[in-house]
């Protein structure tokens, strides 16, 4: 016997060392697993316990769950008996106090406990009884500690559920939402004047045999919630019936609405009360449009934007900036705005920019902008409304309106001759160039040009005398006299002053009164003379003569202060006498130069080519303006960049210009 014993053990010892050494190439689980079996070996050589549970004559194994089945709540317990038994060769001990417990004694109670030791090959039973508090699953770990176990415990968990025998009632709102008694269930909303239906569900969902009778479904608080039909019903196990709450708000508001619905039944349950309640709520959802520049407010129907004042100058050079305006939505909903567009008086005027659709969510923003752009002829007060059509529910802001206002004043103009032998009729144009405009007439070698803007009259040198031609084009020979080059007006006196140029007279200034233009010449020279202008305030003429010179007499033709400034090629003439300063054309050299009133050294300014001839100022914005006879050009630039641009490139012989600023 000792000889057998010791063959075993040498087996089970060799056994233990080659799993020992094979374990990085065996399954853990299989090397557990022989492990266990020889140390159950040694436990049954020593005379070891061991422990089993049932129920009957099923295991339940150590860390296994058991379902005892069902309990009514307040009903009678459940008794659950179960069996420990010990297998081993030595005694099994119980060591806990007590020795099963559990961790859920709400439901559950031990009503007999084995004994501390069970001998091997015995067993003992104890008995446990389930007593559920309310209804669904109610579980127990059971913890039997002792001796035998590797952990020191052999633990389980029992699993019983509560539950009613007889009706029993379930509310749903779809296929998965259950709705508890004194629940709220949100509904979610709807727009004004529209109506949200919501279908609930009353289920029976007792034990088998049974009857759910509903005698009644109710709906109290908020008129907006309505039940359209009344609801009984008598329901068999497993058999539903639905009734619909509708929710017909008329009003925007933020404030939810709510309800409280309440089902008479005969549910057994006792944890559901009689009768069911449970509150409904549901909002308004509404879109609210509003529009703010800034933090300016544009109220519906009410609302204005004044632009100011801009030029109408027939394109988009005088336009205003764009001014951003912001769409709000004040609701609870999307904001749809589907158009917007311009009408009115003059919506012609304004100018849209920017998407005229958009879906705006709530407590957001979207933006357009507007600039006056006055292109129409007339001058004055503009207006237009501005039109936004959008889905908020209140009819009168369905489409949103205010209005953009500007004044368009008068565009500045630059008015300009032609030098040619067949005749030619004068033109304007806007500073820029754009927007040219024929005012009529046949002029034959046109010189230099004057305005009376306040009169609206044009005065052009020719070679056949001096024309006054209305803005709106009526032409009238105001003086008659032979090669005439240069014009000039002194308006605060009401005198009109030339230079010409005859093969009889040779050259002259001449001056006479607008009123009553009898021509009395105060300067008689050689001929030569080209363009005129005045100092009115110290009536003194500047004549640009082809000797290269400016020559400088008092209104009585009596040379004065330097009398003559070298100006080489001079030909067109401007005068800045804030700064005492003239500007003038250098025909030869194609140059525009700037000398001292009081003489000095000319200082070039801008190089063009040779021809260079008519010369005006537009001091606010700082340009000089001229023209170019030899390449058919008008050019401007900035007196104190060098830089020039074309206004006009027709190659006409352009020759004579002015500059109307009277708004």
């Amino acid at each position: 016997m000792v000889r057998g014993v010791k063959f075993f053990t040498y087996i089970a010892a060799g056994l233990l060392l080659i799993l020992s050494l094979a374990v990085t190439s065996c399954e853990l689980g299989l090397f557990d697993t022989v492990k266990k079996e020889v140390e159950d070996y040694y436990a049954d050589l020593a005379g070891s316990p061991k422990i089993v549970v049932k129920k009957g004559i099923w295991d339940v194994p150590d860390g296994s769950k058991l379902d005892i089945g069902l309990a009514e709540p307040g009903g009678i317990a459940k008794t659950v008996i179960l069996t420990i038994e010990n297998p081993g060769t030595g005694d099994l001990s119980l060591t806990g106090s007590p020795r099963v417990n559990l961790d859920n004694f709400t439901d559950y109670d031990i009503l007999s406990l084995p004994p501390s030791v069970i001998s091997p090959g015995q067993n003992a039973i104890f008995t446990l009884e389930f007593a559920p508090q309310g209804l669904g699953d109610r579980p127990t770990q059971v913890i039997i500690a002792n001796d035998a176990s590797p952990d020191g415990s052999y633990t389980f968990t029992l699993n019983g559920r509560g539950a009613t025998f007889g009706p029993e009632i379930e509310v749903r709102q779809g296929a998965s939402t259950v709705i508890a008694d004194s629940d709220t269930f949100d509904a979610g909303g709807t727009a004004p004047n529209t109506t949200l239906s919501t279908i609930f569900t009353i289920s029976n969902i007792g034990t088998p045999g049974s009857i759910l009778n509903i005698s009644s479904v109710a709906i109290t608080g908020s008129g907006t919630f309505t039940l359209p039909l009344p609801v009984t019903a008598n329901l068999g196990e497993g058999v539903s019936t639905d009734f619909t709450v509708d929710f017909s708000p008329t009003l925007k508001t933020d404030i939810p609405y709510s309800g409280a619905i309440t089902i008479d039944h005969d549910s057994v349950d006792i944890l559901i009360p009689k009768p069911f309640g449970f509150t409904i709520s549901a909002g308004v959802l509404y879109s609210d449009i509003y529009l703010k520049k800034g933090a300016t407010d544009l109220p519906d129907g009410t609302g204005s934007y004044p632009f100011g004042s801009f030029m109408a100058d027939g394109n988009n050079e005088e336009a205003s900036d764009y001014v951003t305006f912001t769409i709000e939505n004040l609701g609870t909903a999307n904001l749809t705005v589907s158009n917007i567009w311009l009408s009115g008086t003059d919506p012609s005027d304004f100018d849209r920019s920017g998407s005229s659709t958009a879906t705006v969510q709530p407590s957001g923003t979207t933006t357009f902008s507007i600039r006056f752009d006055p292109l129409t002829v007339g001058t004055g007060s503009k207006k237009a409304t501005v039109n936004i059509a959008n889905n908020d529910p209140e009819n009168s802001k369905s489409t949103y309106t205010f209005d953009v206002t500007g004044t368009a004043t008068k565009a500045p103009k630059i008015y300009f001759s032609q030098y040619d032998k067949l005749g030619v009729p004068l033109y304007r144009a806007n500073l820029n160039g754009s927007n040219m405009e024929k005012l009529g007439g046949s002029f034959v070698y046109a010189g230099q040009v004057a305005l009376d803007p306040a009169n609206e009259r044009i005065y052009v040198a020719t070679a056949k005398g001096i024309f006054e031609v209305t803005y709106a084009g009526k032409i009238t020979l105001l003086i008659k006299a032979t090669g005439v080059a240069g014009v000039a007006l002194d308006l605060t006196n009401g005198f009109i002053y030339w230079t010409e140029n005859t093969a009889t007279y040779g050259g002259r200034v001449g001056v006479a009164e607008l009123a009553s233009p009898t021509p009395k010449y105060v300067v008689d020279m050689g001929p030569g003379f080209r363009h005129i202008a005045l100092d009115t305030v110290g009536e003194l003429i500047y004549a640009a003569h082809e000797a290269g010179v400016i020559l400088v007499y008092g209104y009585d033709g009596t040379p004065t202060g330097p009398g003559k400034i070298d100006a080489p090629g001079v030909y067109g003439l401007a005068l800045d006498l804030a700064n005492s300063l003239i500007y003038y054309t250098s025909y030869n050299y194609g140059v525009i130069y700037r000398v001292s009133t009081g003489g000095g050294t000319p200082e070039k300014l801008v190089g063009d080519t040779k021809g260079v001839a008519a010369i005006a100022l537009d001091l606010k914005d700082g340009r000089v303006y001229w023209s170019n006879i030899g390449d058919g050009t008008i050019k401007r630039a900035l007196i104190i960049k060098p830089e020039y641009e074309i206004l006009k490139t027709e190659r006409m012989r352009y020759f004579g210009i002015a500059l109307d600023f009277v708004p």
